[in-house]
């Protein structure tokens, strides 16, 4: 035929007619059956791609190979986690704690008996109160409370919420893995059960932690009643043993010598003294203005003591010490002045006060004007303006020395240092107005040992800056808690080796009323703060 184009010659059939269309399609249908014959014969059901098995065995086994490694890693993590709880032994000592708890309630509760009973016999206070302390109980328990509740890396509410996030994992793991090659997934149930046994033991150990702590927590809590008993017992029993030192300080002192019992006699004892006197106070209260123009030696200081239990009280008296020293005050309350409660002035040196008050004066409690001054076991408290005042110069040293003091509650300042150097040890300083310590004219060391700078309305303590690195601080081994604006307000090279500090609430017994013990047991065993 004429016109054929290229197509039509491939495809000479198509122009055949009927019968060439016919055997055409006869033709396909034929080697579609054949096909479908071969392919039939060819697929079976261990075929790796028949698609109702799932995924082949090579993908299967690589997702097994792949996905096991990270579940063994993640249970190996959880078991070594749950291995280093039990390595600090703390189950052990949460469990002999526990052993002994009733033991240790009965040894707290005849000891609270027996220091009842010490009240009145005051003659035998000091030889039974050692018998009857308990300090490895008490240092057993503090231990353990600190390990268990506080925020350790590897504390056990670290643990236990690590351990559940790892058994979520495992487990949200070997289904999702299992889903991608349904309907019978990747792990074998051997492998399954395997991974869940171990996961099951983790959690018995984790669950046998978490009861002994429950009821470690039962016990403490139970503890917590006997122990707040003893230790307000023992705080009572410490108040009177102090006032037994005090009676017996004041007797082997004073035995011998004359008392004074009013103001005119105060006043001529006082002028009349000389070195190596010794002015004993009558319990009472003396409004008096007193001067001193007489000084003391070293040999041979003067020495004024008051009646024990502070029942001399200097009220509303201008107590003046200027250019003197070696003079000694004991037990002496120093109140209400309109000034100050002693002012020591004038390159006084070696003036001494042990055991004495200096409250509600309207200025300072005391000040302290270049000159060197001693206080011990004395409180400030309840002053108008600052409680200490010292002011130094640029040229000559004063020092102005603390040990075991007691500075709070002041309208303004705990303690206000003007070029004046400084050594506080085991003191408190708490609760005043605005700063804790202030520092001006800072050209003059002040060092802090063991001190509590605590609830202070502004900073712990405040350096003005002046751009001399004389004159820093330190507060080595102290503690700074509840300051409202912070722990130092200084230039940072005086402030550097001062941080980290510590800070921790040393729980006073009464802070309000001006009792500043310490009632809990300190877990820091830093020995801080006044006593």
């Amino acid at each position: 035929m004429v016109g054929l184009n290229y197509k039509n010659r491939r495809n000479p059939t198509t122009f055949r007619g009927g019968e060439g269309i016919v055997s055409l399609r006869v033709g396909l249908l034929v080697s579609a059956l054949l096909t479908a014959a071969f392919l039939s014969s060819c697929i079976e059901r261990s075929n790796p791609w028949d698609p109702h098995k799932g995924c082949p065995n090579i993908i299967i086994e690589e997702l097994y190979e792949e996905n096991t490694q990270y579940i063994d890693s993640v249970l190996n993590r959880m078991a070594d986690l749950t291995k280093r709880s039990e390595d600090e032994d703390l189950l052990d000592s949460i469990n002999e704690l526990n052993a002994d708890s009733e033991t240790k309630n009965l040894h707290i509760k005849q000891s609270n008996d027996s220091i009842l009973a010490l009240n009145s016999y005051i003659d035998s206070l000091n030889r039974i109160r050692s018998e009857n302390e308990t300090p490895q109980l008490k240092s057993l328990l503090d231990t353990l409370t600190f390990y268990l509740f506080s925020e350790k890396e590897f504390g056990y509410k670290a643990i236990e919420a690590q351990f559940q996030d790892g058994s979520v994992y495992v487990e949200k793991l070997i289904s999702d893995v299992n889903d991608k090659c349904l309907p019978n997934g990747v792990f074998p149930s051997f492998y399954v059960d395997s991974v869940f046994n171990k996961l099951d033991s983790l959690d018995s150990r984790i669950s046998k932690m978490r009861a002994s702590i429950e009821q470690h927590s039962y016990y403490l809590e139970k503890n917590s009643g006997f122990i707040a008993d003893y230790n307000n017992n023992v705080h009572n029993l410490n108040i009177q043993i102090l006032r037994y030192n005090d009676s017996i300080l004041y007797d082997s002192r004073t035995r011998h010598e004359p008392t004074v019992r009013n103001d005119r006699e105060l006043l001529e004892a006082i002028n009349e003294s000389s070195p190596g006197d010794t002015i004993v106070l009558d319990s009472g209260v003396y409004s008096v203005s007193l001067r001193f123009f007489n000084t003391g030696t070293e040999a041979n200081p003067i020495v004024i003591i008051g009646a024990p239990l502070h029942r001399s009280v200097l009220d509303s008296s201008d107590v003046i010490i200027s250019n003197r020293s070696h003079i000694q005050f004991y037990g002496l309350v120093f109140a209400n002045s309109a000034v100050s409660g002693v002012k020591v002035e004038a390159h006084s040196r070696s003036i001494y006060f042990e055991n004495c008050i200096f409250t509600s004066n309207r200025q300072y409690g005391i000040e302290v004007l270049e000159s060197e001054v001693t206080l011990k076991n004395c409180k400030v408290l309840y002053n108008g303006w600052s409680g200490i005042r010292a002011q130094g110069n640029v040229i000559s040293d004063y020092k102005l020395i603390g040990e075991n003091v007691l500075v709070a509650h002041n309208g303004l300042h705990g303690i206000n240092l003007v070029s004046q150097t400084l050594f506080f040890q085991r003191s408190t300083i708490s609760d005043n107005r605005s700063q804790g310590v202030r520092i001006e004219s800072a050209n003059r060391q002040a060092d802090f040992e063991r001190c509590l700078f605590t609830f202070n309305g502004s900073y712990g303590i405040k350096r003005d800056e002046n751009g001399s690195e004389q004159g820093t601080f330190t507060t080595q081994l102290s503690v700074f808690y509840g300051n409202e604006a912070g722990a130092f307000d200084a230039e940072a090279s005086h402030i550097e080796h001062n941080v980290p500090y510590i800070s921790h609430d040393p729980l006073f017994h009464d802070r309000q009323n001006g009792d500043f013990t310490v009632t809990a047991q300190d877990v820091l065993n830093l020995g801080a703060g006044f006593r």
